[in-house]
């Protein structure tokens, strides 16, 4: 057709037509809106509401959809302890495909493996497992009264049979992509060391904190002196998971 200027097949068209327009019409609206065609507007009247009018929350889907046996490792979302949404991509990961810390995969009871398929609240249906290890493992109490962050996979092994609790299951990283493949409203996504540097980076005398962390101490006194500052996350989450407790 002279007015479309590729003959790349699309995958929006190909889903709308495979799947039925009512299933793909949040969808199709995306783009019927953007377009101002109003008699397309019928379709906002198909997109999941309840007889009564209320819309079901995600979370509640997202466990009605779940099939019997499968492990469900928080709920409900954004549960501190949980994962940590983090965006951006690995080499081995890509659309429905996320990341996790190995330590993460490993210390899940070994449950969790590379190339297995979790069923996410969000963005979309499932993501496919991969690993990154430049991203935040969990952390984890010990036997001994120790909370620490273990972020090798070595750590991981050494520390099996010390473990008693996990605080918080390391950080999970997905791609903007998935996000707006499935069109849905970007989150908010965890306070990370890279955001805090460039804080920092607004004072020269902190520049050496560039390529090197601060101690807890020195993350505190950096915070109360240069108040634009936050907290370094690795020290806001060791305080915020003690106040938990």
């Amino acid at each position: 057709m002279k007015r479309i200027r590729t003959n790349r097949i699309r995958g929006g068209m190909c889903l709308v037509l495979c799947e039925g327009l009512i299933q793909k019409a949040k969808k199709v609206l995306k783009y019927t809106n953007a377009l101002r065609l109003e008699e397309w507007n019928f379709l906002s009247q198909l997109t999941g509401k309840k007889e009564d009018g209320s819309s079901e929350k995600k979370s509640e889907k997202f466990l009605k959809d779940l099939i019997a046996g499968r492990p469900v490792f928080t709920h409900p979302p954004g549960r501190p302890g949980g994962f940590r949404l983090r965006y951006g991509r690995s080499r081995v990961s890509g659309l429905a495909a996320v990341s996790l810390n190995p330590a993460t995969m490993y210390v899940m009871d070994k449950f969790i493996a590379i190339g297995s398929q979790l069923k996410l609240e969000m963005p979309g249906k499932a993501g496919a497992i991969t690993p990154c290890d430049e991203i935040d493992g969990p952390m984890v109490r010990l036997s001994n009264g120790d909370h620490v962050r273990i972020d090798r996979l070595e750590d991981a092994k050494m520390l099996e049979n010390e473990i008693t609790e996990i605080t918080d299951a390391g950080e999970i990283l997905i791609s903007y992509g998935d996000f707006l493949e499935n069109n849905h409203v970007l989150e908010t996504p965890s306070f990370t060391a890279e955001w805090w540097r460039i804080y920092a980076s607004r004072f020269p005398e902190l520049s050496k904190y560039v390529s090197s962390r601060p101690g807890s101490r020195e993350a505190v006194e950096i915070s109360v002196r240069y108040g634009g500052v936050p907290l370094h996350p690795r020290m806001g989450l060791l305080l915020a998971r003690y106040q938990r407790r």
